[in-house]
């Protein structure tokens, strides 16, 4: 496997370089010209990054078995948990929402916020799986409708009376439409295999085949099941419910309704006008219902300031508006973030050592690496072996305060070493090995960001006494601001000789290649004034 920085390179940056190539055609009598914008075209130009940003490792709540949860329920999510534990803020959450009080979570991305009110929703199922429209969970966008009817599949998978549906402008009207559907998304990912026709309806067919019978039972793929069978968990968007308020045709889905709990995803995203109208659809789909009160829940990761009693009163406002209820001073419900922990005795593993480590597992990934590293404790579980290294939990607890350079990062850690940079992503590769046991936490969950910027066109210097100039030829650039020093515009070479020169764009002919300068035209403004 390629470090960090090397998949980036080759999965990223290169097929974006090729791209911008493309973009230009040189004749060969400025091969000159074609050189410079080769050389030029590097990610040290074109790519700031990566920044190194630590995400929160949460502190862990009440143990599953002390929450008031049937038996089935307690099953399907220790499977679905994968033997770790629930976090403070989704025990906090769920305390709250199983006493039948609404509540607002708003912990950040990748917090396990959807577990929050999928464990209410699943519990008071299990505990009466009558027919009858129960949840309705709102998104803003279909992409996220899609990815949430993946999460409901795997967790109603053990309960095949429990029925879900996503209801969206794309839930085909038919099982002949829905069959259909996954025809032509199976034809279009398998175009590109250079098969015949014949070939290709032979292995459509036989997927399609393959897709259909695992269809999990308990999931309605059409609209015709959806309003003849109507699901206990209804998932959708805004618009939609509000079509499903007003059409006839789809007045069986409310018909024998019990509806308990709303959830509005991604919360923050109503705002203004948008937010009146969300505020308006749920009191018609209360009053529809004829419904006095429902167990509401809102998640967002951007909702309010943890720790400043004024934003949280306004968050409690705002969702207090939106849904038409009260929202008690539990909420809104907010991370907390654990303390890493460094057991004793402590080890400082070297670059080269991480290195090695980090080869021996790409040849073997259950192989043993505390030799490697100069780790002397007896354990084999990678997981726990980290706990021992004082270099993660330096980055942990000190490095990683806010986002910051890999390179600096490296530097923090090895001031002196130059295989410092190399070192880190080691450590990196090592601790995502360590994740592969799902039962231990995230012993660093981090983002990597790359910046790449937008390439602004292809520009030459016409000084002759540029000190870019090579064999006579003028100097080209594929920014007009390369440096955030220089005025933009201005030819880097000579402005650090102290000359001023402006920088002219250049064009290409897409048909003979010949290079051509891209002057703006004033016209009469020039001539009026």
């Amino acid at each position: 496997m390629d470090s960090l920085t090397a998949r980036f390179q080759k999965k990223v940056f290169l097929p974006y370089l090729d791209l911008l190539k493309s973009g230009y055609r040189f004749h060969p009598a400025f091969a000159h010209a074609k050189r410079m914008w080769e050389e030029k075209l590097t990610a040290d130009d074109l790519v700031n990054g990566p920044y190194l940003e630590k995400s929160h490792i949460y502190q862990e709540g009440a143990a599953l078995g002390e929450l008031p949860l049937h038996e089935k329920t307690k099953s399907t999510i220790r499977k679905r948990l994968g033997g770790r534990g629930l976090w403070k803020h989704q025990t906090d959450a769920l305390q709250l929402i199983l006493s039948g009080w609404n509540a607002v979570i708003a912990t950040g991305t990748s917090s396990g916020k959807t577990l929050c009110y999928q464990i209410p929703i699943l519990d008071d199922l299990v505990c009466d799986p009558s027919a009858g429209l129960r949840a309705v969970i709102i998104y803003p966008l279909n992409a996220l409708v899609n990815d949430q009817l993946t999460e409901w599949e795997q967790m109603l998978v053990d309960h095949p009376q429990i029925r879900f549906a996503r209801f969206t402008g794309q839930t085909p009207n038919t099982q002949n439409d829905y069959v259909e559907t996954l025809r032509v998304t199976l034809r279009e990912e398998l175009s590109d295999q250079g098969l015949t026709q014949q070939e290709l309806q032979h292995k459509v067919e036989q997927r399609l085949a393959e897709r259909l019978r695992a269809d999990t039972p308990n999931r309605l793929n059409h609209r015709e099941a959806i309003r003849s069978n109507p699901p206990q968990v209804l998932i959708t968007n805004f618009s939609m419910l509000e079509y499903l308020l007003e059409r006839p045709v789809d007045a069986p889905i409310f018909a024998n309704a019990r509806l308990k709990f709303l959830v509005l995803d991604e919360a923050h995203a109503y705002r203004g006008v948008q937010a009146t109208e969300i505020a308006f659809l749920v009191r018609r789909l209360k009053d529809r219902l004829q419904l006095e009160r429902l167990v509401c829940i809102a998640t967002s990761a951007t909702l309010g300031k943890q720790g400043d009693a004024e934003s949280q009163r306004k968050v409690r406002k705002f969702a207090s508006d939106l849904f038409g209820e009260e929202f008690n001073e539990r909420n809104p419900i907010y991370g907390t973030a654990a303390e890493p922990l460094l057991q004793q005795p402590s080890f400082c593993p070297t670059p080269d050592q991480y290195l090695k480590a980090v080869e021996a597992l790409r040849v073997n990934p259950g192989t043993e690496i505390q030799q490697h590293l100069a780790i002397n404790v007896s354990t084999s579980d990678l997981a726990s072996l980290l706990s021992y290294d004082n270099n993660l939990y330096h980055l942990r607890k000190e490095i990683l305060t806010k986002p910051i350079l890999l390179k600096n990062a490296a530097k923090a850690l090895w001031p002196e070493n130059p295989k410092a940079e190399e070192g880190l992503e080691a450590l990196l590769e090592i601790v995502a090995a360590a994740k592969v046991d799902q039962t231990h936490e995230d012993l660093l969950p981090t983002r990597l960001h790359y910046f790449v910027r937008a390439q602004d066109g292809f520009h030459v210097c016409l000084h002759r006494q540029c000190p870019g100039r090579r064999d006579g030829k003028p100097a080209f650039f594929v920014s007009r601001k390369s440096d955030p020093e220089i005025p933009e515009g201005d030819c880097p070479d000579c402005y650090r000789a102290g000359r001023k020169s402006k920088l002219v764009e250049v064009v290409t002919c897409r048909k003979c290649g010949y290079l051509y300068g891209a002057l703006q035209d004033l016209g009469p403004r020039r001539a009026q004034s």
